[in-house]
């Protein structure tokens, strides 16, 4: 009895197999079905091209004339007559030395070139008598020259103690320090009393109403830039921009950090901007791309061996398209290559498409360049 039972088991088990076996065999069409469906993609069409890209450089704000005053000569700094922050007007005194020492020269040449006008007078004298002896025949032509000679060194005497006096007078008027121009006094290095040499840096005058943004340029950049381009300065928290105009522009590099220095001027100046500000100076500036340069999303483009590319869209088949990225931001790379506006390209999906496949378009996406 129990051997039957196991024997219909059997059979029942062996029957449900071969009922899995053939449902299985009557499915296998269906993968093989969804292994010939068309890749889906995503298209867009391809916007303007582009001519500029801006570039952003960082600065500092600079008055556009500034200087650093120091004395001419050497002494001890007795007065300071304009502070920090002051305005003074052209030829004002803003400091002063010590003057005692410069004046005692003055007064010690003074009197040595009264002394030497007196022996040049004498040795005139002394030549108007032997040139009249001369003629009487009264003494001999040897003392004629001796007093020719006299006079010509008393005469150079009296000059060289002119230009002696000349030279410590000009130092007597160098213990003043006198503003150039109208400006500001921006910032104070010295104290009373203290001894400066020659070129110790006393104060900087400057005029802060009139700025310019000073920035660094690379080698790959200079090229491209002229006198007279527009840019736009901006700052941390600033709502808006201020125009600004390339005046300078350096032809010698920097030594260390192999820039060049470039001179925006503002032309308007903001109350809060003040010389020593970091600004940022956006300059839009011409690709060097003899193709045109199209800004699209970064997914669009796909690599292959350090190659990039563009997947266009032509009756329905992928076609690549070897392009040159020409400038990056976070989301969209601009291209060059050859490309035309209008048409379309593949915008996702783009990665398991081969070139020369057919395609199914599932949607054209709007995207701003």
């Amino acid at each position: 009895m129990t051997r039957v039972k196991s024997t219909g088991l059997k059979l029942s088990l062996l029957c449900s197999s071969v009922v899995f076996m053939l449902w299985g065999c009557g499915n296998s069409e269906q993968p093989q079905a969804a292994s010939t469906a068309l890749p889906l993609v995503q298209v867009m069409e391809l916007p303007a091209p582009v001519s500029d890209r801006v570039h952003q450089f960082s600065g500092i704000l600079e008055s556009d004339k500034t200087a650093e005053l120091s004395f001419r000569v050497p002494g001890t700094l007795e007065q300071i007559l304009a502070d920090e922050g002051s305005q003074v007007k052209k030829g004002q005194v803003i400091a002063r030395l010590d003057p005692h020492d410069f004046q005692v020269s003055v007064m010690e040449l003074e009197a040595r070139l009264s002394e030497a006008e007196a022996a040049h007078r004498l040795a005139a004298i002394e030549l108007k008598r032997v040139r009249a002896a001369i003629n009487d025949k009264a003494i001999a032509g040897v003392k004629l020259d001796r007093a020719i000679s006299a006079e010509a060194r008393a005469k150079a005497g009296v000059e060289l103690l002119k230009q002696s006096l000349k030279k410590a007078q000009d130092s007597l008027a160098y213990t003043s320090l006198k503003a150039p121009y109208d400006g500001v006094i921006g910032k104070r290095f010295v104290d009373r009393y203290e001894l400066v040499d020659v070129g110790t840096q006393i104060v900087t005058i400057h005029q802060p109403t009139t700025l310019n943004a000073v920035v660094d340029v690379s080698e790959s950049q200079i090229w491209n830039l002229r006198q007279g381009a527009n840019g736009e300065v901006s700052w941390f928290n600033a709502e808006g921009s201020v125009a600004a105009e390339i005046t300078q522009i350096a032809s010698v590099p920097d030594r260390l950090k192999r820039t060049y220095e470039v001179t925006f001027a503002l032309k308007q100046a903001p109350k809060q901007l003040v010389a020593g500000k970091a600004v940022n100076v956006a300059v839009s500036l011409p690709y060097a791309s003899k193709t045109p340069v199209f800004c699209i999303p970064a997914m669009a483009v796909s690599s292959q061996k350090s190659q990039l590319y563009v997947n266009r869209v032509v009756n329905e088949h992928a076609k690549a398209v070897a392009v040159k990225a020409m400038s990056q931001t976070d989301d969209s790379i601009c291209v060059s290559g050859e490309l035309q506006q209008g048409e379309r390209i593949i915008l996702a999906g783009g990665a398991f498409v081969e070139n020369g496949h057919k395609v199914e378009v599932l949607g054209e996406a709007q995207v701003k360049s």
